[in-house]
């Protein structure tokens, strides 16, 4: 599903792909301001499962949308994120919160070197790992006490589907989410505990620039095409104001989701050809 998806962006993108695919978006994953009443939905979750002693490693921290609130909960935390722009925006967040116990670590996953945590979190960073047997086995080798991921019960940009449609004509490829996720898990013989999660914010834009700069990215299309001159007359047809923003008028919940477990005792399995920790049967 991953090569899938990734191909046929590749087929659709015009121009040259932006060096850090996530650059031009980082705000969109920032840190809430210092003491917001409304966190990301999956802080409150995660918060309730820290002690004040422990050590979080957050595995894709972005713009620290996860972290920088979650410092004030425990004693250090380490964030992993390979990306500059995002790195970029997280030490914004984190110079704005006075956070002093967050260390950043910029590499992917696959190449980070750290140490043993209490808590392991991965938030909406799975989609898109098509070698998923390592990835996760290195998630729970990290983890103490728990690992923790979010997900969406449907893929991230799912509502930008039918825009895709619209755009280029054809159904948008999508990339696995919850279900298979959990399916693996299930593979795996990992016993999970499995939380609803308060829908966030991402779904909406600030205003009607927000809206094209970021759909020109999702859709893969470059400035002054004659796609990207019909986009903003068919996004002022298909968005609408709600909830403090521009939603599409067909937009859905994600239906956002936290999938938990413990990762003792390790009774190591081979599983399509990669080692994946699991508990025992």
């Amino acid at each position: 599903m991953v090569q899938a998806e990734r191909a046929q962006s590749e087929s659709a993108r015009e121009g040259q792909p932006e060096a850090d695919f996530w650059r031009p978006i980082a705000h969109r994953f920032a840190a809430k301001p210092p003491h917001c009443s409304e966190p990301d939905p999956a802080v409150r979750a995660i918060r309730r499962r820290l002690r004040p002693t422990d050590h979080l490693l957050d595995v894709g921290a972005g713009g620290g949308r996860l972290a920088v609130p979650l410092a004030e909960n425990c004693a250090r935390v380490t964030a992993v994120e390979p990306s500059e722009g995002m790195r970029a925006q997280l030490a914004a967040s984190i110079k704005e919160s006075g956070a002093r116990n967050i260390e950043t670590v910029p590499a992917n996953w696959a190449e980070a070197r750290v140490e043993c945590a209490d808590v392991v979190l991965c938030s909406h960073v799975v989609y898109g790992i098509d070698d998923i047997t390592p990835f996760v086995a290195k998630l729970q080798l990290k983890a103490r006490r728990a690992v923790a991921i979010a997900m969406h019960a449907r893929p991230p940009v799912w509502n930008f589907f039918p825009l895709w449609r619209l755009v280029h004509g054809e159904t948008r490829r999508s990339l696995p989410a919850l279900p298979e996720f959990l399916e693996l898990l299930q593979s795996w013989r990992i016993r999970y505990e499995l939380e609803r999660l308060p829908e966030s914010s991402l779904n909406r834009f600030s205003d009607f620039d927000e809206a094209v700069g970021y759909s020109m990215q999702r859709l893969c299309l470059a400035p002054g095409t004659e796609k990207s001159k019909r986009l903003p007359g068919i996004l002022k047809e298909v968005l609408e104001e709600r909830e403090g923003g521009l939603h599409f008028v067909w937009s859905r919940s994600l239906a956002p989701r936290l999938v938990i477990w413990s990762p003792d005792p390790p009774d190591v399995a081979r599983v399509r050809g990669g080692p994946i920790p699991r508990t025992a049967s």
